[in-house]
């Protein structure tokens, strides 16, 4: 390789070293802050009528028939039969990871559709930072 190139392949390595360094530290701080807002006297949102429901399902009540659900009904099932594997942890942690295990399956799907961008030259970064705010912004809002 002539010498005028190999400066920019140092270049460019340091750059996809930093971005990924980058993203490792934004995806630390997603999980620390999810982690607790994850406890559930920190919890704004309605999980525990997602838990209630999920926990009435797992007792045999039928979602809409034995009592109102704003939703579907497939929901509650997901959520009564993760309640169900995950029966020796307690209810509200075990949804709780439920929700974590979405928000991954999210992220990852983000990262999948984001590869198009990414290789246009925008930063994983920049991609996950902007869903992210699109997600969070309006429920803070609330």
């Amino acid at each position: 390789m002539s010498a005028s190139v190999l400066p920019e392949l140092e270049k460019d390595a340091r750059t996809r070293r930093w971005g990924r360094v980058a993203a490792g530290m934004f995806l630390l701080l997603v999980l620390i802050v999810g982690a607790v807002r994850s406890m559930p006297e920190m919890s704004p949102l309605d999980y525990p009528v997602s838990l209630i429901s999920a926990l009435r399902v797992l007792h045999g009540e039928r979602p809409n028939a034995d009592f109102n659900a704003l939703y579907g009904p497939l929901g509650r099932y997901v959520g009564a039969g993760w309640l169900y594997v995950f029966r020796f942890l307690a209810p509200a942690t075990a949804i709780n990871g439920l929700y974590s295990c979405c928000t991954l399956v999210w992220l990852g799907l983000l990262w999948w559709s984001a590869r198009p961008l990414m290789k246009a030259g925008v930063s994983l970064l920049s991609v996950v930072l902007v869903a992210y705010l699109f997600l969070t912004v309006p429920l803070v809002a609330h």
